[in-house]
Parts: structure tokens; sequence; C-alpha cells
């Protein structure tokens, strides 16, 4: 985990572009249901300034805990590996964004993945509020 961090300078001038939370759970064309109780997982799209990690995608299996808060910043991120959870409090108010779960697996993409196109979610349809 210090690796990690340390590999993305502790998420320091980079952002939360975007948060897809999936759940294991599905119904089948037969209407039946599987994994319904299941934990979910979440993925974390963070765009970074630095060159060397300008893309980073964060998967949390099995999702025990995520908070987050308006107003955070990801700068200082800690990370927390315990016996049967892992746990990246992120933020100069640790309690405003937190994410654990039962494993955490990283990939660092390229610059050519930042920008405004989304690759966790996928806008479909639009809906104005006003």
């Amino acid at each position: 985990m210090d690796e990690f961090l340390w590999l993305v300078s502790g998420f320091h001038d980079a952002l939360l572009r975007e948060v897809g939370i999936v759940a294991r759970g599905y119904i089948d064309p037969d209407s039946e249901f599987y994994d319904d109780v299941a934990p979910s997982d979440i993925r974390l799209v963070i765009h970074s300034s630095f060159p060397e990690t300008p893309y980073v995608e964060i998967i949390v299996e099995e999702l025990q805990k995520f908070r987050w808060e308006y107003g955070w910043d990801l700068d200082p991120a800690e990370g927390i590996v315990a016996e049967s959870e892992v746990t990246l409090v992120f933020g100069q108010r640790p309690e405003s964004f937190i994410v654990s779960g039962r494993k955490i697996r990283y990939r660092i993409l390229g610059r050519e993945f930042l920008g405004k196109k989304l690759h966790a979610v996928q806008q479909i349809v639009e809906i104005d509020c006003d």
C-alpha cells in the first residue's frame, strides 16, 4: 500500500473524475436472482497532473464502506491494510472520503485517457433539471 501511494504521489494535484458502483447481483432472463446480497464493487477514476500517473483506476472489490462529502481534497491519501479489509482515506478531513473493501486493484493509464470523456460510466440519456 505504501508503495502504491508513493507511486501516485499521495494523490497530490489529483482529482476524482468518476465513481461507479456495480452490484454483483443480477437477474437472468428467466427472472432468477443471483448474488443479490453480495457486496458491490466500486471503481474510482482519478486524474492527476503528474506525467508518470496521469490516469489511475482503482477497483475496490466487496465494498464495505464508502463515504464521500462534497468539498474534500484527495491529498493526502492514507492506506490501511487490515486482516480482512483494505481502506483508502483521502484528504485533509479524513472522514469526508473513505473507501474500503476486501481487495483493491489498480492500473495506471496514459495521458490519452485524460479529458472530458467518461470511462467508468457512460451517459446514455441527459435529463435537463431546469
